[in-house]
């Protein structure tokens, strides 16, 4: 999987340390940001904009994490070691509160 690969490309091509990334996802972007924060030890810090719970989450009420779930954020979240910055509107135009 790309996501995975991108720490050792960090080094090897940039030269930067993982202790000077700060990710950043957006929406469904919180899936891959959150499962590489969640690989990575020595993060800056992650940055999750409008982050969804879980792929199942988006689509139905359901309260639980499935296996088949594809992002499984809400249980990911869990294994991110440092800082994490949420940003979330209160209402969206787009989704009911």
């Amino acid at each position: 999987m790309i996501i995975q690969d991108m720490e050792g490309r960090l080094v090897r091509e940039y030269g930067i340390k993982q202790e000077n990334v700060i990710l950043y996802g957006q929406s469904v972007g919180s899936g891959p940001t959150l499962h590489l924060a969640s690989h990575l030890q020595k993060l800056q810090g992650v940055v999750l904009h409008s982050a969804i719970l879980s792929g199942k989450r988006v689509l139905y009420p359901v309260k639980m994490t499935f296996w088949f779930d594809i992002f499984k954020n809400i249980e990911k979240i869990r294994q991110v070691n440092g800082p994490v910055l949420l940003i979330h509107p209160v209402t969206s135009l787009l989704t009911p509160s």
